[in-house]
C-alpha cells in the first residue's frame, strides 16, 4: 500500500499547474516579440545600409564615367589650340541636328538648357569647361554642368595644312597628305579667325583629296588645317549634368539628335567642380584652385575662368584653357530610402527630426591657397529624412593643356 502511494505521489508531482503553463506561455510570447523586434531593427539597419551602398555605387560609377572622359578631354585637339580652341562650331550631327556658326538648331533638354547661354550663347570647341549652376536641378541650388570634348583617331592628330590647289569646294578638299584619314571619319576643319567645321569624310581619300558630304563650303578654310577626330563615337563632344529624378545625365553633341539625353547614374542630387590651374604652363609645383568665375588674379595677372571668358575665342581665353591642369569634382548622393527619426540615432538632430546633417561641406581637403575654394551644399527643405554622402575626386587633364 505504501509503495502505491509513493508511485501516485511521484506521478502527481511530475505535472504542471495551470499557472505554470500560463507563465511559460507569457515568457514564450515575450521571447517571440523580442525576436521580432530584433529582426525589425536588423531589417531596418539592413535597408539603410543597402540603400546607402546603392547610392554610393551609383555615385562611384558617375565619378568613374566623368573621370574617364575628363582625363582624356582635349585628346586629338591639343595640336589645334592655335586655331581651334574657342572657335564656333558648324556641323550636322549624326542624328540630323544642325549647328551653324555655334548656334544650335534645337533646344537642348534639361539639365543642359542653360549651358549655351552661360557660355555666351554659342557652342564652341574647348576641351573641358565647367558651367556653374547651369542646371535647374535641384530647385533652389542648381548643379554645375560640364562640357568635355576630345578626338579619338589615335593617328594623324597633328593638323594637316590645307592646300588651295588644285581645288577647294564644298565637296572636295585638298591637303598635303591623307595618311591616316579614312572614310566616315569626323574631320575638324578650321582656320584662325574663321571658325571650325566638323564634317565626315564620305569616300575613301585619294593621296591628297578628301571627299566631304558637300553641305559646308570649304573655301574660307583655304589657309586652314584639318584634324582627324576619329570615326563615330570616337570623337566625343559631351555634356554632363544632374537632372530630373536625381540622376546624372549626358548628351552627345556630335553623335545624336541633340535632344535625346542618356541617364548615366541615379541617386545623384547635385554636382559641383572647381579648376586647378597653372597659368605659367610650367606643369610643376602646386596648382591654384579656383571657382569657374572671372577676375581671378594669379601672379599679378587677371584671368577669366567663367564659361563666357573661356569660350570667347580670344588669345587670352585660349591661354586660360591651356592653364587648366585639373578639375576637382564633388558629387553628393542620396540614399533612396526615407527614414523615420529615432531618438537612439546619435547622427541626427532631435530638434528637427532630420536624418541628414543639413549641410555638407565640399572641397574642404584642398590645400590652402590664395584662391582656395570653400563651399557647401544644404539639404533642400522636406528632404531631411534621407541620408547623403559627398564623393570627391581630382581629375588631371592629361591632354588638354600641353
Amino acid at each position: 500500500m505504501t509503495t502505491r502511494l509513493n508511485i501516485c505521489v511521484g506521478r502527481w508531482s511530475s505535472g504542471s499547474t495551470l499557472i505554470e503553463l500560463m507563465i511559460a506561455i507569457i515568457i514564450g510570447l515575450i521571447m517571440v516579440l523580442a525576436s521580432f523586434q530584433v529582426m525589425a531593427v536588423f531589417e531596418g539597419h539592413k535597408r539603410t545600409t543597402s540603400a546607402m551602398n546603392d547610392a554610393l555605387q551609383s555615385g562611384g560609377f558617375g565619378l568613374y564615367a566623368l573621370d574617364k572622359l575628363a582625363s582624356s578631354s582635349g585628346s586629338g585637339l591639343v595640336q589645334a589650340t592655335s586655331f581651334a580652341y574657342g572657335c564656333p562650331l558648324t556641323y550636322t550631327s549624326s542624328g540630323g541636328a544642325t549647328v551653324a556658326a555655334g548656334t544650335v538648331g534645337v533646344t537642348l533638354p534639361d539639365p543642359f538648357g542653360g549651358v549655351l547661354a552661360a557660355g555666351g550663347g554659342l557652342l564652341r570647341l574647348a576641351p573641358a569647361v565647367i558651367f556653374p549652376g547651369a542646371s535647374v536641378y535641384p530647385t533652389g541650388a542648381p548643379s554645375d554642368t560640364f562640357m568635355l570634348m576630345s578626338g579619338g583617331a589615335g593617328f594623324a592628330e597633328v593638323p594637316i595644312p590645307i592646300t588651295p590647289l588644285p581645288v577647294i569646294t564644298s565637296v572636295l578638299l585638298t591637303v598635303d597628305s591623307t595618311v591616316g584619314l579614312y572614310a566616315n571619319d569626323w574631320l575638324l576643319v578650321g582656320a584662325a579667325g574663321v571658325g571650325c567645321t566638323v564634317t565626315p569624310v564620305v569616300a575613301v581619300p585619294s593621296n591628297v583629296a578628301l571627299t566631304l558630304n558637300g553641305t559646308y563650303p570649304m573655301v574660307p578654310y583655304a589657309t586652314g588645317y584639318v584634324v582627324d577626330l576619329g570615326r563615330g563615337a570616337a570623337a566625343s563632344f559631351m555634356m554632363y549634368g544632374v537632372g530630373p529624378n536625381d540622376a546624372l545625365y549626358s548628351i552627345d553633341l556630335l553623335n545624336s539628335d541633340l535632344v535625346t539625353r542618356q541617364e548615366v547614374s541615379d541617386d545623384i542630387v547635385t554636382m559641383h567642380a572647381v579648376y586647378g590651374v597653372d597659368p605659367s604652363l610650367a606643369g610643376v609645383g602646386p596648382l591654384t584652385w579656383t571657382n569657374p568665375v572671372a577676375g581671378i588674379v594669379i601672379g599679378g595677372l587677371t584671368y577669366d575662368y567663367s564659361p563666357a571668358g573661356l569660350l570667347n575665342g580670344t588669345p587670352a581665353a585660349t591661354a586660360a584653357l591651356r592653364s587648366i591642369k585639373a578639375i576637382r569634382l564633388a558629387i553628393i548622393v542620396r540614399a533612396p530610402l526615407s527614414e523615420r527619426w529615432s531618438a537612439s540615432d546619435t547622427t541626427i538632430s532631435a530638434t528637427s527630426n532630420a536624418i541628414s546633417a543639413g549641410t555638407y561641406p565640399m572641397f574642404g581637403t584642398l590645400p590652402t591657397m590664395p584662391y582656395n575654394v570653400a563651399t557647401s551644399w544644404s539639404v533642400p527643405a522636406g528632404q531631411e529624412t534621407y541620408r547623403y554622402r559627398v564623393l570627391e575626386g581630382t581629375i588631371p587633364l592629361r591632354n588638354a593643356s600641353f
